[in-house]
């Protein structure tokens, strides 16, 4: 008797589908024959995994180690910590107060979950992101052979520290807990560890693989680069993910901890083509935006800046591609790749740009060129073809020839001098082909730049890199090229077809069973279409009319094989004429050089492997999706198709050794998948918004986010291998993302939720249990063969008659709410019975929305059950298999032999929807990056009520904000010292328009604008401004003028215009006079501002000055030179000068003004701060005249005019009014008209 072991009906809702454990079913679990299973696995089901409300950090002796596939968040257990450590520092003294400050840190280490793990990709800290870039930590995997830790050995001792082998542990070193209270905070943590670490395995195969996206400015930089979009705003051009890392090194990061294997990177680097006409291409490196300010690093590529660059086309406002990335952040790139010990190749990269509506004419004959061609599309049109080519390299030549002078400058270890360009390699001129010789041509001088070590070649097209077939001519273009000194290798980008799979059972490879399993797709690698066989045209491949691939007259079938490389490198090559086969061979010699795939790859999509060549890019018109494909994602084929790939040449037998070098065709490490790409999972491809290409990765030949992931099958494989159970999961296809368990739980608990979410059976078979997924194998069944046993034929029972409709409530892990619960219910009728599902596996939200949904169609199905029997007469049915009775689908879910054999079945739905992807990539939050901020430091005139304190003002304005502003200056900028915080923004502006002289103490007319950052001014009444409201400083070439305003009109965004002035308050008069120009600075008073410490003795001293995050950090900051003069203190100009003539005699008169307390008379004319004395000067005659007063009036005599002005003149009299210590303040001019005497 078979049964299904995890799915025997149930009493309540006819429960086949899903096992006991979950709550809304009733009935008997179905049992296991035989003694293979040990008591583990049958014993009834304790709690299996639930949804966890909280993740959180704890320290209790004696729980489970817990078990995690794919990516989870887990909360962990202290294993270990250290003593706090406290730290004091004083601040402060030489006469001052002496301040003493204490911060806390802790050393502790976290048990994660069970090894091995591949990273720690996300952590939180009391619930919020916390990015631990910005402390000490260490993970250790959970191998079986790890050391302890250094730090925890030197507190405990050597013999006294555990290696927690098998565990997976994370060590925080010295961490700042002040933020969290001095307290340890509640950590958790997003680990991935993928369920199968076998050495046939993706991710323990892969030695190679090509870094995209070759464009984005600077998307290969290692400093983080910030955008400058205003003063004091600037946003980060290449930090998307949860760390303060540059997008580069978080990939890169990743890079190393899903791929460990990797050794070789191949860095794409790509320039931009105009035209598929080859005589009229040009060749560039081009530029997003033209006028793009960025900092610390500028774009510039082979001596062109941005301002000269070519623009990308764009598609409304968006560009259509990534600039061309920065000098600078290629030798970044290449730096830490070398650092971290990968074997560098540049790979010069041509995007051809060429917009939609274009108008260039067609060289393939079509009414315009196609958008955004392939390279490999390049060519010459009617004409002389040799002169075409010519034009091209010459463009060309100078692309390759700079990364190959970059190449021999910064280390990198290899070259490609080009890729692809299969529209001009196979173009003939006279029986010659000039593109191939312009390549050996660039093939040489590049190796004079690079010298004799950098490795050297070209990546040609799978169909371009062999024979060239032209009716009965047979030539080897490309052999003179593979052939040259200058060449180290032959370089493939390998695209052919794996597998010629079609949906349902009429098909030529449907003995195959199934067009995902390694088996079928390493049987193609070398074999199948464009080896055996090839279809001659689009009708053939539809009725599936194979053309069997030979060469009759010569023995050489693999010239015409594409696939066949191996046969094709172990041979030399003879070109052939008219069908004759050439006594001489061209310049190959068998097994000459060795051979990389520099590219090879399958797309993420329904049979990728058809046609692993086609890229969905919707902009483009290649894009496309393999033949026969409905377009859904698939993650798994990609996986199957690359492992199957590097399995065959992993082999020995299908990998020829070379009797000129020592060693095989293929290189160990050369196959290097395309592609990686340069931008962090998930951040790309979640944000959308950042990049136009994000939603290509859904179903192209990106690795990240589908390496390092847990596989149905795996996990089957180990939850039931901790019991010792025998199992088969060669059928199980799927992908989970994330699913956990810790505790004492029995495999049965922990299997149920897979079985339910991915509609697997499992099938005794003898002393194994044989997993499957569900509707897979489906037979359909004459009802005439039923055998009838003391009954009809078939006996069909519904056990709840009232329930037909039924609603889940799915309770599920949600990828897209921080790994918290998530809720997901089936569509249904009101009235309709609620079945409560709880899996606790980690799901998006239309993931979730269609298990629910599943399940709620198969549950209603499930209620009716059928019992029949048939002939023993060979037929082979399984429980878990569908049959069709009259096309009626009933599932089997027990089988019994006896005379006849006896099935009982429930009705059957649709076959499982194939879970094939992971989550949905979501986006997290991002480290603030510290910007510069817009600061001005204002030399301000008295403040009303602030007479006596001339320290300059603070302002900063910065977005995102910093937090806390901190004013630092020194005599050096390794010298400085806190002068002052400010807490929050301020306001300020720039002048939109210019700002002309005026007089003080009347309201002007004329308006000025203003463009402000921050929050912007507001009107107030006339009685407000005068009691000092709307103030604001303009700096002007005389020093900052103090102006208020009555009305503030927003008239664009963030401009304002200001109305109703009254210009040079609190003595700032000859700033007032100077004028202010379009561009000149104001600040607001808004009180966010802050005055600034600056000692006495530092009075007039020139200062380093610095602002930014009160962290101390110089990243982002603010610095310039500044020397403060205290223009607070100065006495004010006097007012009214007045002259007049007194028979010969100049008489000169004027009011005094108060710097401080002149607003109020009541109690008649204000106090003066110091006794009454000035200063005049007359100028403008042969001699220049001065003298003190101390009253307000002088006498400019008869007899100095006469010595002054002996032939009369125009005189400039000026009076100041002295100060506490005899210096003259402002002054008050006039001009005057002098007679000759």
């Amino acid at each position: 008797m078979a049964e299904l072991v995890l799915g025997k009906a149930g009493a309540a809702l006819g429960a086949a589908l899903l096992p006991k454990s979950l709550s809304f079913l009733g009935g008997a679990v179905g049992r296991l024959a035989g003694a293979a299973f040990d008591g583990r696995f049958l014993s009834p089901p304790i709690q299996g995994p639930r949804v966890k409300e909280f993740h959180l950090t704890e320290s209790r002796e004696g729980v489970g180690v817990p078990v995690v596939y794919g990516r989870c968040r887990v909360g962990g257990q202290l294993i270990w910590a250290a003593e706090f450590k406290e730290r004091r520092e004083v601040e402060g003294g030489k006469g001052g107060p002496r301040v003493a400050s204490y911060s806390y840190s802790l050393s502790f280490a976290v048990a994660l979950c069970e090894g091995e793990v591949t990273r720690v990709s996300r952590c939180w800290a009391n619930g919020e992101p916390f990015d631990l870039s910005q402390v000490t930590w260490r993970l250790y995997r959970g191998t079986e052979d790890q050391a302890p830790d250094p730090l925890i050995e030197a507190i405990e001792g050597v013999d006294m520290a555990p290696a927690y082998r098998g565990v997976a542990y994370i060590v925080f070193e010295d961490m700042p807990v002040d933020q969290f209270g001095a307290r340890m905070p509640q950590l958790s943590f997003e680990v991935a560890r993928p369920a199968g670490h076998g050495s046939d395995r993706l991710e323990t195969m892969t030695r190679a693989v090509n870094m995209i996206p070759g464009s984005g400015e600077f998307a290969l930089a290692t400093d983080i680069v910030r955008r400058r979009i205003g003063p004091g705003r600037e946003v980060a051009e290449n930090l998307h993910g949860p760390e303060l890392k540059s997008d580069f090194e978080a990939s890169l990061d990743q890079l190393e901890a899903e791929l460990p294997n990797v050794s070789r990177v191949n860095l794409v680097v790509a320039w931009f083509g105009s035209d598929l006409r080859c005589g009229e291409c040009l060749v560039r490196p081009g530029v997003e935006i033209g006028d793009k300010v960025t900092v610390p690093i500028e774009w510039g590529v082979a001596g062109v800046n941005r301002g000269d660059a070519y623009v990308v086309s764009a598609t409304d406002g968006r560009a259509n591609y990534g600039g061309t990335p920065s000098d600078n952040s290629v030798r970044q790139a290449v730096d830490m790749l070398a650092e971290r010990g990968y074997h560098v190749t540049l790979y010069p990269f041509l995007l051809m740009d060429i917009a939609p509506d274009n108008a260039l004419p067609d060289p393939y004959g079509g009414e315009a060129q196609a958008a955004f061609p392939w390279r490999g599309r390049i060519t010459p049109v009617e004409g002389d073809v040799d002169d075409q080519i010519d034009l091209f390299f010459e463009q060309y030549r100078a692309f390759i020839l700079h990364y190959a002078e970059m190449a021999a400058e910064i280390g990198a270890d290899g070259i490609l001098i080009g890729s692809e360009l299969v529209g001009l390699t196979r173009a003939a001129s006279g029986g010659a082909y000039p593109a191939v010789e312009a390549l050996r041509a660039l093939a040489s001088d590049v190796r004079d730049v690079v010298g004799p070590v950098v490795e050297i070649s070209y990546a040609a097209d799978w169909a371009e890199y062999g024979a060239h077939v032209v009716d009965n001519d047979i030539a080897f273009p490309l052999d003179a090229l593979w052939a040259d000194a200058a060449i180290d290798y032959v370089g493939l980008d390998w695209y052919p077809p794996m597998a010629d799979w079609r949906d349902g059972d009429d098909h030529a490879d449907d003995a195959a069973a199934d067009g995902r399993s390694r088996a079928y797709l390493a049987a193609n690698t070398a074999a199948g279409e464009a080896f055996d066989w090839y279809y001659p045209d689009d009708e053939a491949r539809l009725a599936q009319g194979r053309v069997t691939i030979s060469d009759e007259a010569y023995g050489e079938p693999w010239i015409f094989r594409q696939k066949d490389v191996a046969a094709w490198w172990s041979h030399e090559h003879f070109p052939r004429a008219g069908g004759v086969r050439s006594a001489v061979s061209s310049a190959w010699i068998s097994g000459m050089k060795p051979v990389r795939f520099v590219e090879m790859g399958c797309p993420a999509v329904d049979k990728g492997a058809n046609q692993p060549n086609v890229f969905y890019d919707p902009k483009s018109s290649e894009s496309a999706l393999p033949h026969f494909s409905d377009g859904s994602r698939d993650d798994l084929i990609q996986r199957r198709a690359i492992e199957a790939f590097q399995l065959h040449w992993l082999d020995p037998s299908n990998n020829p050794a070379s009797v000129v070098y020592d060693g095989r065709m293929l290189p160990e490490d050369g196959v290097a998948l395309w592609a990686w790409d340069a931008r962090p999972f998930p951040a790309f491809p979640a944000r959308g918004d950042a990049w136009g290409d994000a939603d290509n990765w859904r179903l192209g030949h990106w690795l990240n986010g589908r390496v390092g992931l847990a596989l149905l099958s795996d996990v089957t494989a180990d939850v039931c291998g901790r019991t010792g159970a025998s199992v088969d999961v060669s059928s199980v296809d799927g992908v989970v993302s994330g699913y956990r368990f810790d505790g004492p739980v029995t495999a049965r608990a922990v299997l149920e939720p897979l079985v339910a979410i991915y509609g697997m059976d499992a099938t005794e078979r003898g002393n194994e249990i044989a997993f499957g997924m569900r509707g897979a194998t489906s037979v359909e069944i004459n009802s005439g063969r039923l055998v009838e046993e003391d009954g009809p034929p078939i006996t069909i029972t519904r056990t709840d008659m009232e329930r037909t409709d039924v609603r889940v409530r799915l309770r599920f892990v949600d990828v897209e709410a921080d790994h918290g619960p998530g809720l997901a219910v089936s569509a249904g009728a009101v009235g309709a019975a609620v079945v409560e599902v709880e899996a606790a596996i980690e799901m998006d939200r239309d993931q979730a929305q269609r298990c629910a949904d599943a399940l709620a169609r198969e549950i209603a199905l499930q209620g009716e059950q059928a019992r029949f029997a048939l002939a023993a007469d060979g037929m082979v049915i399984e429980a878990g298999d569908v049959v069709t009775l009259d096309g009626v689908g009933w599932r089997i879910v027990d089988v019994s032999h006896g005379p006849a054999i006896a099935f009982e079945a429930v009705r059957a739905g649709e076959a499982a929807e194939l879970v094939l992807t992971s989550a949905a990539p979501v986006t997290s939050l991002v480290p603030f990056v510290a910007v510069e901020p817009d600061v001005a430091i204002v030399d301000a005139p008295p403040l009303p009520g602030e007479e006596d304190d001339a320290r300059p003002i603070g302002f900063a304005f910065a977005e995102p904000w910093v937090g806390r502003v901190a004013f630092s200056a020194g005599s050096d900028l390794t010298l400085l010292s806190e002068r002052g915080v400010v807490e929050r923004p301020c306001m300020i502006g720039r002048l939109v328009s210019g700002l002309y002289p005026h007089v003080s103490g009347r309201w002007q007319e004329a308006s000025v604008w203003v463009r402000v950052s921050g929050d912007g001014p507001s009107s107030r009444s006339e009685a407000a401004v005068l009691g000092g409201a709307n103030a604001a400083f303009v700096e002007t070439e005389a020093g900052w003028e103090l102006l208020q305003f009555l009305e503030a009109e927003l008239v664009d965004v963030e401009t304002y215009r200001l109305s109703g002035l009254l210009r040079g308050q609190q003595g700032s008069e000859a700033a007032m006079a100077a004028g202010a120009p379009v561009g000149s600075r104001i600040v607001f008073r808004t009180g966010a501002e802050q005055r600034l410490h600056v000692a006495d003795w530092e009075h007039a001293l020139e200062l380093k000055w610095r602002a930014g995050r009160e962290s101390g950090d110089a990243t982002g900051a603010w610095s310039s030179s500044f020397s403060h003069e205290g223009v607070a203190l100065p006495a004010w100009s006097p007012s009214h000068l007045a002259a007049n003539w007194v028979g010969g005699d100049l008489s000169l008169n004027w009011i005094r003004r108060a710097r401080k307390g002149g607003d109020p008379w009541v109690a008649g004319e204000p106090a003066h701060e110091w006794p009454e004395a000035y200063r005049i000067r007359v100028s403008g005659g042969i001699s220049s005249r001065q003298w003190d007063v101390v009253e307000a009036s002088a006498t400019y005599p008869a007899s100095h005019r006469v010595a002054d002005f002996p032939a009369g003149g125009a005189a400039l009299i000026e009076v100041a009014q002295l100060g506490a210590n005899g210096e003259p303040g402002g002054w008050t001019e006039l001009e005057l008209a002098i007679p000759a005497p």
